[in-house]
């Protein structure tokens, strides 16, 4: 890259995004028929999440149409190792060459995983800091290490296990905080600091890092994410970093719970009185696979509010789909025993056909009335009777007329991708008023899946009300 001004070969990793951590120096990619080849590299993580690096190949140059890579390691300026854990993926080469450059060889790839450590340095791990993108909130203690800055203690229980923590903001939390919440990006906001002597190993505590940031996403509704982890010494040297690339999402401050200072100390009850419950419901409920997930997705900025609604009611047939499948589901899917019901099917269907006949309706039709798939639908729980179910099951009180609210929205929304109050009927209208505009029945649904997600946590404190757009309450109880 010897054309380019030392400017520009600098930056050129801001082609990518925001840069968060830059490195540079020289290395190889390791092809997947064993082949390596030399390369000066640019690496770095953006704050995104994403871990892009750049290869500059050295003599005698490869010639690639597709690299199938398999390997990335390297040595920066600074004597610091660097090594891909994980997948690696081929990406486009976006900064621009010089004429002079064209004939060398040049690639970029994107990193699952990419370890950090210095290579001379081999004292064991005593504190470890987890990066989190996107989560905000007021601290109520005085951090332990650093004088004037307030951070949000946590103590979690894990079986017998009792786990300290604390979040501390980064460096220029205000100034980023204030630009996610004008452009809806992402960046890393604050780190979730723990000490090893309370966990068995790192990874026992990436564990925990995992599971509050699903409790940290419910909290805030957005998705919160740890994309580095910082591992130091008893002399607060750091050992190792790993820069990973995890799904993140842009900023939405559609809280469930007050990031303000004015619920400053909800955060803390809502983490300590929901962890263990997360633990035990995570694998059974789905709740690091998809239900959560699907649930701050829908509450995501940038689709038409049509898709949005749609999106939170996907989120709810999920988790009554869940709901079905748990050992303890007071629910059953079906009114009688499917293979029970399967035999009767084809009587019922002879039967209705029979008086359909009788009526003078023609075959075709009768065929799409009396279908044996038709029949079998039959016994099918309603939607409703499964989410009265589910209310029930996790202690939340929903008032009848609410029930059926939100029941008539998701019908509009599945069948016909529109809103209930401009597509329903007078019949509907008279039987089940709806709500004012679009926009209220959004926020109707919003409040309806908040309510579920804090519940099914066992959580039952002060959260926020989105039911009125554009003024948010406070409400004492879920």
């Amino acid at each position: 890259m010897a054309s380019r001004n030392e400017s520009e070969d600098h930056n050129i990793l801001g082609e990518y995004g925001n840069l968060l951590a830059p490195y540079r120096g020289t290395g190889g990619i390791t092809t997947s028929n064993g082949q390596s080849w030399k390369c000066a590299f640019q690496v770095g993580q953006m704050t995104s999440g994403d871990v892009i690096v750049l290869c500059d190949f050295l003599p005698p140059l490869p010639f690639f149409v597709n690299i199938e890579a398999e390997k990335f390691s390297g040595l920066t300026e600074g004597n610091v190792l660097l090594e891909s854990v994980g997948r690696i993926m081929e990406i486009n080469y976006l900064p621009d060459l010089q004429p002079t450059e064209e004939s060398k060889v040049y690639a970029a790839f994107r990193l699952q995983q990419l370890d950090v450590r210095s290579g001379a340095h081999n004292s064991s791990t005593q504190v470890v800091k987890f990066g989190l993108t996107n989560f905000m909130f007021v601290g109520i203690e005085q951090s332990p290490h650093s004088q004037g800055i307030c951070v949000l203690p946590l103590t979690v229980h894990n079986g017998s296990r009792e786990h300290h923590l604390f979040v501390q903001p980064v460096h220029g939390y205000s100034k980023i905080v204030k630009r996610l919440k004008t452009v809806k990006g992402i960046d890393v906001t604050s780190e979730l600091i723990c000490n090893l002597k309370e966990f068995d190993g790192v990874e026992q505590a990436k564990d925990a890092a995992d599971n509050l940031c699903y409790l940290f996403s419910v909290a805030r509704g957005t998705k919160i994410q740890w994309v580095y982890c910082d591992q130091y010494d008893e002399g607060s040297k750091r050992v190792m970093r790993t820069h990973a690339s995890r799904v993140t999402k842009p900023y939405c401050g559609l809280a469930a719970i007050d990031p303000r200072a004015d619920g400053r100390f909800e955060t803390k009850a809502f983490i300590e009185q929901t962890y263990r419950t997360y633990v035990s419901k995570r694998e059974p409920w789905r709740l690091n696979h998809g239900t959560i997930d699907a649930y701050l997705d829908a509450k995501a900025e940038g689709d038409y509010l049509e898709f949005r609604a749609a999106k939170l009611v996907v989120a709810l047939e999920m988790l009554k789909s869940v709901f079905l499948e748990i050992p303890s589901s007071p629910a059953n899917e079906f009114v009688l025993d499917k293979n029970y019901f399967e035999r009767l099917a084809h009587p019922i269907s002879e039967a209705v056909n029979s008086i359909l006949e009788q009526k003078g309706i023609k075959e075709d039709d009768r065929q799409g009335i009396c279908s044996v798939r038709k029949i079998e639908g039959l016994n099918r729980r309603s939607f409703r009777r499964v989410i009265d179910k589910l209310c029930k099951h996790i202690a939340l009180n929903v008032e009848e007329e609410k029930v059926r609210l939100f029941v008539a929205c998701r019908d509009k929304l599945v069948h016909m991708g529109r809103f209930y109050c401009e597509a329903a009927t007078e019949q509907e209208r008279k039987d089940c008023p709806p709500l004012s505009s679009k926009t209220d029945e959004y926020y109707f649904l919003v409040n309806f899946l908040d309510r579920i997600f804090l519940k099914l946590l066992d959580y039952s404190g002060t959260y926020i009300d989105w039911r009125v757009p554009g003024k948010p309450c406070r409400s004492e109880r879920v």
